[in-house]
Order: structure tokens, then sequence, then C-alpha cells
């Protein structure tokens, strides 16, 4: 198994906390909370620093900041009960499609593919 079917989750899931946190500490005026969102999201870059030493910067990028965004966009909607527009979901939609669009179409040899070789086995 790659670093990278380990660390983009991480990241991922740092980013949401940092997002969720920052937040909590806007609302709240919490400073605990500000330093949970500086921390998380200060880890989230150097695992992406790690993924970046192993991969295709472009596609490593691209896929931390698309899902990154849907991540926060939907852990809003479950936690501080934000509405979806039609416009975001047709975003979030867009978002997949294009990660399974360069994982159909990418060179193989570029980089670790990560949903594809799961599927096929």
């Amino acid at each position: 198994m790659s670093r990278y079917r380990i660390h983009l989750p991480i990241v991922l899931m740092l980013d949401v906390v940092s997002a969720l946190s920052a937040r909590f500490a806007f609302e709240s005026g919490h400073w605990f909370f500000l330093m949970v969102s500086i921390v998380s999201l200060s880890l989230a870059g150097y695992f992406f620093i790690c993924l970046m030493q192993d991969e295709v910067g472009i596609i490593v990028n691209a896929t931390w900041v698309a899902l990154g965004a849907m991540n926060v966009t939907l852990a809003s909607y479950l936690v501080y009960g934000e509405s979806i527009t039609w416009l975001q979901g047709l975003a979030m939609v867009l978002i997949v499609l294009g990660l399974i669009f360069v994982e159909y179409f990418s060179p193989k040899n570029s980089a670790d593919t990560l949903f594809v070789d799961d599927l096929k086995h």
C-alpha cells in the first residue's frame, strides 16, 4: 500500500478538523479551538509535503484541494446544519467526476492511482 493511500485521508481529515475548529473558535471566542485549527492545518501541511515526495505534485494538489473543499462543505452541513445549494451540489458532482476522469485517463506510469487499482482487484 502506498503512502498516498495513507497520507491523503490524514490530510483531508486534518483539513476538516481545522475548518470546523476555526469556525467554532470564531463563534465561541475560545482560543483553544483556534490553536487546534492551527496545529491541525500545520500537520496537514506536513503530511502534504510527505505526499509530494512520492507522487506527482499536480495530482496530489488537485486531489487535496478538490476533496478538501468537498469534505469541508459536507462537514459544515452535518455539524453546523448549513444548507448546500444546488450549485455546491453540482460542484461536488463535478469534483467526483473529475477525479474519476483523471484516474481513468492519466498515464499509468506517472503516479500510483488512488481508486482504479482498488476497483480492478
